[in-house]
């Protein structure tokens, strides 16, 4: 499993990523009980659980990406690669549907073994100046692409906060928060 780190001005993140589960088994680790994935429930006005409804990948996209991916530098630097994972599960549905054409054994087995990461562990924790953690929520499984409302287990000295955004995977080596 390696982490990914996500640098941005509330603090440094660091990510790894997990494998999907496959005949209904799922991954190594329990599910966090303080997560909550019903919007009705835990969302208040303005909440984003609704997909953005973005362009989807196309078919003729697809067919281009997975072709630029073949002719590419084989190595994270792919931006045809970071593309095709930024699509997830819409690549994951044409590559059922219409295969991944030239893409010799290896591409292959390296996109099947990308797209298969479909959670990251987040931790999260607020320090005052003076030292004293304020907020921690520790290690949670989320699934990326997916509205998560996080409560964390302690709060000191200030109304326990709602810690609530979806994790957008943008690439081979990066994910995308807002939190």
């Amino acid at each position: 499993m390696r982490p990914l780190l996500i640098l941005s001005a509330s603090g440094l993140f660091a990510l790894p990523l997990l494998p999907r589960s496959t005949d209904g088994v799922p991954p190594v680790g329990p599910e966090p009980a303080h997560t909550s994935r019903n919007p009705k429930e835990t969302c208040a006005t303005g909440c984003a659980a609704v997909q953005d409804g973005g362009p989807a990948l196309s078919e003729e996209e697809y067919r281009v990406l997975v072709d630029d991916f073949t002719q590419g530098v084989f190595d994270v630097r792919n931006a045809a690669l970071d593309a095709l994972l930024f699509h997830g599960p819409r690549t994951r549905d044409l590559v059922d549907r219409l295969g991944t054409g030239a893409l010799d054994d290896v591409s292959r087995d390296m996109l099947d073994a990308e797209l298969a990461r479909t959670h990251a562990f987040l931790s999260v924790r607020l320090v005052a100046e003076d030292g004293t953690e304020r907020v921690r929520l520790d290690r949670a499984r989320i699934p990326i692409g997916e509205k998560q409302h996080l409560f964390p287990q302690t709060a000191v000295g200030i109304q326990a906060p709602e810690i609530s955004g979806t994790l957008q995977r943008v690439g081979v080596s990066h994910l995308w928060a807002r939190l």
